[in-house]
Protein backbone atom coordinates (compact mmCIF):
# COMPACT_ATOMS: atom_id res chain seq x y z
CA UNK A 1 0.00 0.00 0.00
CA UNK A 2 1.11 3.63 -0.29
CA UNK A 3 2.08 5.67 2.32
CA UNK A 4 -1.36 7.13 2.34
CA UNK A 5 -3.29 4.49 3.12
CA UNK A 6 -0.69 3.12 5.22
CA UNK A 7 -1.37 6.41 7.67
CA UNK A 8 -4.74 6.11 6.90
CA UNK A 9 -5.21 2.24 7.99
CA UNK A 10 -2.39 3.27 11.27
CA UNK A 11 -4.90 6.23 12.25
CA UNK A 12 -8.09 3.90 12.24
CA UNK A 13 -6.52 1.56 14.16
CA UNK A 14 -4.14 3.96 16.82
CA UNK A 15 -5.40 7.58 16.77
CA UNK A 16 -2.38 9.82 16.63
CA UNK A 17 -2.21 12.20 20.07
CA UNK A 18 -1.99 16.24 19.44
CA UNK A 19 1.09 17.43 21.35
CA UNK A 20 0.12 20.36 23.81
CA UNK A 21 1.92 23.60 24.41
CA UNK A 22 3.80 22.64 27.17
CA UNK A 23 5.24 19.86 25.28
CA UNK A 24 6.55 22.08 22.43
CA UNK A 25 7.73 24.37 25.39
CA UNK A 26 9.69 21.70 27.07
CA UNK A 27 10.74 20.49 23.76
CA UNK A 28 11.93 23.66 21.82
CA UNK A 29 11.95 26.40 24.40
CA UNK A 30 14.69 29.00 24.67
CA UNK A 31 15.35 29.36 28.65
CA UNK A 32 16.89 32.65 30.29
CA UNK A 33 16.13 34.47 33.86
CA UNK A 34 14.16 37.92 34.13
CA UNK A 35 13.49 39.99 37.02
CA UNK A 36 10.02 38.96 38.75
CA UNK A 37 7.37 41.47 40.69
CA UNK A 38 4.10 42.02 41.60
CA UNK A 39 3.55 43.81 37.90
CA UNK A 40 4.46 40.36 36.95
CA UNK A 41 7.35 39.31 34.55
CA UNK A 42 8.46 41.27 31.02
CA UNK A 43 9.27 38.84 28.34
CA UNK A 44 10.04 40.54 24.68
CA UNK A 45 7.67 43.75 25.47
CA UNK A 46 5.07 41.34 26.61
CA UNK A 47 4.03 41.34 30.70
CA UNK A 48 2.83 38.13 32.30
CA UNK A 49 1.48 37.78 35.48
CA UNK A 50 -1.34 35.65 37.16
CA UNK A 51 -1.97 35.17 40.60
CA UNK A 52 0.86 32.47 40.78
CA UNK A 53 3.09 35.16 39.97
CA UNK A 54 2.03 37.02 42.85
CA UNK A 55 2.54 34.77 45.43
CA UNK A 56 5.95 34.10 43.74
CA UNK A 57 7.18 37.93 44.10
CA UNK A 58 5.78 37.86 47.34
CA UNK A 59 8.28 35.53 48.76
CA UNK A 60 11.11 36.65 50.48
CA UNK A 61 14.40 36.28 48.54
CA UNK A 62 12.40 35.75 45.56
CA UNK A 63 14.09 38.73 42.66
CA UNK A 64 14.48 36.18 39.37
CA UNK A 65 12.69 33.74 37.82
CA UNK A 66 13.59 31.17 35.35
CA UNK A 67 11.67 31.58 32.33
CA UNK A 68 10.85 28.90 29.54
CA UNK A 69 9.30 30.41 26.23
CA UNK A 70 8.36 28.62 22.72
CA UNK A 71 8.53 30.76 20.18
CA UNK A 72 5.19 28.87 18.84
CA UNK A 73 2.79 29.94 21.33
CA UNK A 74 4.22 33.69 23.19
CA UNK A 75 0.47 34.10 24.86
CA UNK A 76 1.86 31.47 27.68
CA UNK A 77 5.63 30.89 29.25
CA UNK A 78 6.74 28.52 31.78
CA UNK A 79 8.21 29.98 35.23
CA UNK A 80 10.42 28.46 38.05
CA UNK A 81 12.24 29.35 40.87
CA UNK A 82 15.38 27.83 42.52
CA UNK A 83 14.99 24.42 40.03
CA UNK A 84 11.25 24.19 41.65
CA UNK A 85 8.18 22.52 39.67
CA UNK A 86 7.51 24.58 35.89
CA UNK A 87 4.23 27.15 36.31
CA UNK A 88 2.72 28.38 33.42
CA UNK A 89 1.48 31.71 33.20
CA UNK A 90 -0.67 33.66 30.73
CA UNK A 91 0.07 37.25 29.11
CA UNK A 92 -1.37 40.00 30.72
CA UNK A 93 -3.13 41.24 27.49
CA UNK A 94 -5.60 38.56 25.93
CA UNK A 95 -4.22 40.37 22.51
CA UNK A 96 -1.08 37.90 22.83
CA UNK A 97 -3.04 34.58 23.65
CA UNK A 98 -2.43 32.09 20.75
CA UNK A 99 0.35 34.53 19.09
CA UNK A 100 3.65 33.88 18.01
CA UNK A 101 7.13 35.32 17.38
CA UNK A 102 6.22 36.54 13.93
CA UNK A 103 2.99 38.21 15.08
CA UNK A 104 5.09 39.86 17.93
CA UNK A 105 7.81 41.12 15.21
CA UNK A 106 4.82 42.76 12.79
CA UNK A 107 3.83 44.59 16.08
CA UNK A 108 7.21 45.68 17.09
CA UNK A 109 7.66 46.82 13.75
CA UNK A 110 4.55 49.12 13.37
CA UNK A 111 5.34 50.54 16.68
CA UNK A 112 8.97 51.53 15.31
CA UNK A 113 7.31 53.49 12.60
CA UNK A 114 4.74 55.24 14.63
CA UNK A 115 7.35 56.42 16.92
CA UNK A 116 9.71 58.15 14.29
CA UNK A 117 6.16 59.57 13.06
CA UNK A 118 5.72 60.78 16.34
CA UNK A 119 9.52 62.17 16.80
CA UNK A 120 9.31 63.99 13.72
CA UNK A 121 5.61 65.89 14.42
CA UNK A 122 7.61 66.61 18.16
CA UNK A 123 10.48 68.41 15.80
CA UNK A 124 8.26 69.97 13.94
CA UNK A 125 6.15 71.30 16.57
CA UNK A 126 9.37 72.78 18.60
CA UNK A 127 10.71 74.43 15.52
CA UNK A 128 7.30 76.54 14.20
CA UNK A 129 6.93 77.05 18.58
CA UNK A 130 10.91 78.84 18.42
CA UNK A 131 9.82 80.62 15.29
CA UNK A 132 6.80 81.84 16.88
CA UNK A 133 8.25 82.74 19.69
CA UNK A 134 11.36 84.79 18.14
CA UNK A 135 8.72 86.85 16.21
CA UNK A 136 6.62 87.86 19.39
CA UNK A 137 10.02 88.69 20.97
CA UNK A 138 11.01 90.73 17.62
CA UNK A 139 7.42 92.55 18.06
CA UNK A 140 8.22 93.60 21.96
CA UNK A 141 11.56 94.88 21.07
CA UNK A 142 13.55 92.24 22.83
CA UNK A 143 15.56 91.07 20.36
CA UNK A 144 18.78 92.69 20.66
CA UNK A 145 19.59 94.05 16.77
CA UNK A 146 23.15 93.41 14.92
CA UNK A 147 26.08 95.67 16.42
CA UNK A 148 28.87 97.14 14.71
CA UNK A 149 32.39 96.80 14.80
CA UNK A 150 32.88 100.20 16.97
CA UNK A 151 30.17 99.24 19.09
CA UNK A 152 31.33 95.97 19.80
CA UNK A 153 34.74 97.29 20.57
CA UNK A 154 33.24 100.00 23.38
CA UNK A 155 31.03 97.18 24.56
CA UNK A 156 34.41 95.05 25.33
CA UNK A 157 36.29 97.47 26.73
CA UNK A 158 33.27 98.81 29.12
CA UNK A 159 32.71 95.54 30.43
CA UNK A 160 36.16 94.40 31.04
CA UNK A 161 37.46 97.67 32.91
CA UNK A 162 36.88 95.86 36.54
CA UNK A 163 37.86 92.69 35.33
CA UNK A 164 40.55 91.20 37.80
CA UNK A 165 43.40 89.64 35.66
CA UNK A 166 46.90 88.60 36.35
CA UNK A 167 48.46 91.04 34.52
CA UNK A 168 46.09 93.74 35.91
CA UNK A 169 47.71 92.90 39.52
CA UNK A 170 51.16 92.52 38.81
CA UNK A 171 50.83 95.86 37.65
CA UNK A 172 49.10 97.02 40.11
CA UNK A 173 51.87 96.15 42.88
CA UNK A 174 51.97 94.62 46.17
CA UNK A 175 48.36 94.90 48.01
CA UNK A 176 48.51 97.46 50.76
CA UNK A 177 46.86 97.22 54.06
CA UNK A 178 43.73 99.87 54.52
CA UNK A 179 45.63 101.74 57.00
CA UNK A 180 49.26 101.40 55.31
CA UNK A 181 49.68 104.81 54.53
CA UNK A 182 49.62 105.97 58.29
CA UNK A 183 52.99 104.34 58.42
CA UNK A 184 56.25 105.98 59.49
CA UNK A 185 57.89 103.97 56.77
CA UNK A 186 59.24 100.82 58.94
CA UNK A 187 55.64 99.50 58.77
CA UNK A 188 54.62 100.75 62.55
CA UNK A 189 52.37 103.18 64.08
CA UNK A 190 53.92 106.58 64.93
CA UNK A 191 53.81 106.81 68.80
CA UNK A 192 51.37 109.85 70.19
CA UNK A 193 52.61 110.89 73.94
CA UNK A 194 50.21 110.07 76.64
CA UNK A 195 50.48 113.37 78.02
CA UNK A 196 49.23 115.37 75.11
CA UNK A 197 45.71 116.45 75.75
CA UNK A 198 42.84 116.46 72.34
CA UNK A 199 42.54 119.83 71.07
CA UNK A 200 39.98 122.47 73.02
CA UNK A 201 37.03 123.03 70.83
CA UNK A 202 36.11 126.12 70.06
CA UNK A 203 32.18 125.39 70.43
CA UNK A 204 30.95 126.47 73.54
CA UNK A 205 28.73 124.79 76.15
CA UNK A 206 25.88 127.50 75.52
CA UNK A 207 26.12 126.12 71.81
CA UNK A 208 25.83 122.23 72.69
CA UNK A 209 22.60 123.67 74.68
CA UNK A 210 21.30 125.23 71.47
Amino acid sequence: MSPNQAWDKAFKDCETRSISTEEMREAFGIRTRRKIGRHGVIVKHITYQDDKVIRLASTPGVREVEVLRWHGDIGTIGIRHDDGPWMTVTAADPMWIGKTDIDLDVWLSKRQEEASDERAARRRFINDMNAASYGLKALAGLISLPRTADELERDVSRFSRHTDTAQRRHDFGEHLDLLADLDDGAGSQPDVPANISPPASSISDDDLMD
